[in-house]
C-alpha cells in the first residue's frame, strides 16, 4: 500500500510540474530544433565544399598535351568514385565504376586501359583512335590531386 501511496505521489508531482514547465518545456524543444537545424547547416555547407572538384587548366599543344590539375578534399578512393559521377571529360566513360583493387588492364569500345597501383598513387592509362590520356590521382593527408594528361595523336 506504501508502494502504491508513493507512485500516486510522484505522478501527481511530475504531472504538476509539467504543467507548469510546459512553457520551459516548448521553448527547450524550440532552442534544440534551432541547433539541429544549425548543425544540419554546418553539414550542408562542410558538404558543398567537401564535394567539389577545383581544376586548372594549363597552356598546352598538340606536341607536349594538354594537362588539368584537379584537387578534391577525399581520399583517393572516394575521389576516384566522386570523379567518375561528377567529371564532364570524356575519357570517363570508359572506367570502372568501382575502384579496382589492384593493377589491372582491360578493352572497352576499342579504348585500351590500363591501372597502375603505386602507395598513394593512381595512374590510368587510356589508349585510343586519336590519341592517349592519363588520369593520375595522388592522395596526400586526405586530399587527392587529379591529374589529367591528353596527348592527341
Amino acid at each position: 500500500m506504501k508502494n502504491i501511496l508513493n507512485y500516486i505521489c510522484l505522478f501527481f508531482i511530475i504531472s504538476c510540474n509539467a504543467g507548469n514547465n510546459k512553457k520551459e518545456l516548448n521553448n527547450n524543444k524550440t532552442s534544440l530544433d534551432q541547433e539541429i537545424i544549425s548543425k544540419n547547416q554546418q553539414q550542408e555547407n562542410n558538404n558543398s565544399v567537401n564535394n567539389k572538384i577545383a581544376c586548372e587548366k594549363e597552356e598546352g599543344n598538340l606536341e607536349s598535351g594538354f594537362t588539368t590539375n584537379c584537387i578534391i578534399s577525399k581520399k583517393l578512393n572516394e575521389a576516384y568514385i566522386f570523379f567518375i559521377k561528377e567529371s564532364k571529360i570524356n575519357e570517363v566513360q570508359y572506367l570502372k565504376t568501382i575502384l579496382p583493387k589492384s593493377n589491372m588492364k582491360y578493352n572497352i569500345q576499342n579504348v585500351d586501359l590500363s591501372y597502375n597501383f603505386e602507395n598513394d598513387k593512381l595512374q590510368i592509362n587510356l589508349s585510343f583512335e586519336g590519341g592517349e590520356s592519363e588520369i593520375i590521382f595522388l592522395e596526400n593527408e586526405n586530399k587527392t590531386r587529379i591529374i589529367i594528361k591528353n596527348y592527341p595523336d
